[in-house]
């Protein structure tokens, strides 16, 4: 417009799941089981949408977010939930690379793979997801430490306690497919966010 460039971009009128999830601590009252259920598995069916994007001549795009975090999960006030910022997303086929062993996203949200500085596909996502679900539903914090090191040794090792043992109550059901998806080898996870979602 008028010879300058600019990003038209949809106003999101909500809040990002960490304000959501610091609001309900505050007060004594977290997210109901359904609605963060049904929070990540939205966001399992907008991930597999950029997943599963192919360029004009059909080839796939290879689209990993590779920042699936709760500040980039918004919920809006009418009950849609979004995906946002996707700034460094890696694209198979895009031309500047990541130089390799290089991180790029939060620590305590990444994938073993990623935090080793391998090469990561949409499973890399469905881990990150997996990590939001594990804390949105138990109500802790799964690799984060106290140093980055620290934190980078949890992800890696990806060792998790089964949540009905944080919380006895919790549903047997909802913890397997938690656990899947937190399976250190990615061939143990769902393998696409439509299956991940379609099991929520």
């Amino acid at each position: 417009a008028d010879n300058e460039f600019f990003i038209a971009m949809e106003y999101v009128h909500g809040q990002d799941l960490r304000r959501i999830c610091e609001r309900g601590l505050a007060v004594g009252n977290f997210l109901p089981l359904r609605h963060a259920v049904r929070i990540i598995a939205d966001a399992a069916g907008g991930l597999h949408y950029a997943h599963t994007q192919n360029d004009s001549d059909g080839e796939a795009l290879g689209i990993v977010h590779r920042d699936v975090s709760p500040q980039n999960l918004v919920v809006s006030f009418d009950g849609v939930v979004k995906v946002l910022d996707f700034g460094i997303a890696k694209a198979a086929n895009k031309i500047v690379t990541t130089r390799t062993g290089q991180l790029k996203g939060k620590y305590a949200y990444m994938s073993p793979e990623q935090v080793n500085g391998l090469e990561v596909d949409h499973r890399s996502d469905i881990f990150s997801l997996g990590t939001l679900l594990y804390e949105i539903t138990v109500c802790t914090r799964l690799f984060k430490a106290e140093t980055d090191v620290q934190t980078i040794k949890s992800v890696s090792e990806a060792i998790v306690k089964p949540p009905s043992q944080v919380r006895p109550e919790f549903p047997r059901d909802l913890e397997k497919i938690v656990l899947k998806s937190l399976a250190l080898d990615p061939r143990e996870r769902y393998q696409s966010g439509r299956e991940f979602q379609e099991a929520l």
